[in-house]
């Protein structure tokens, strides 16, 4: 379940990314300067920024489904705590 989860909160992060938009260019200009700091090689600097954009996606996208994963075990535990604590309290009578 939480593979699934990974893989739908994967395609709408990636749906959602304005590539065109100012604040990825910004972004994407500062990793690229970070990364030549770095003393990377500028021929691989594109490759590398990507790289860089899809790590953060997929660390996104896997923080979300575990929260996903987070409210539905909290969900089935309210769900079946409640019919279990009516249950007891009938017993008592």
């Amino acid at each position: 379940m939480l593979q699934e989860r990974l893989t739908v909160r994967t395609y709408l992060l990636g749906e959602n990314q304005h590539f065109a938009s100012f604040e990825h260019a910004q972004l994407s200009e500062r990793v690229r300067e970070m990364l030549q700091h770095a003393g990377e090689e500028v021929a691989l600097l594109p490759v590398q920024v990507e790289a860089t954009f899809n790590r953060w996606l997929v660390q996104e996208a896997t923080t979300l489904a575990y929260h996903d994963m987070f409210f539905l075990t909290a969900a089935l535990v309210l769900l079946t705590a409640v019919p279990v604590l009516w249950l007891r309290q009938r017993r008592v009578h």
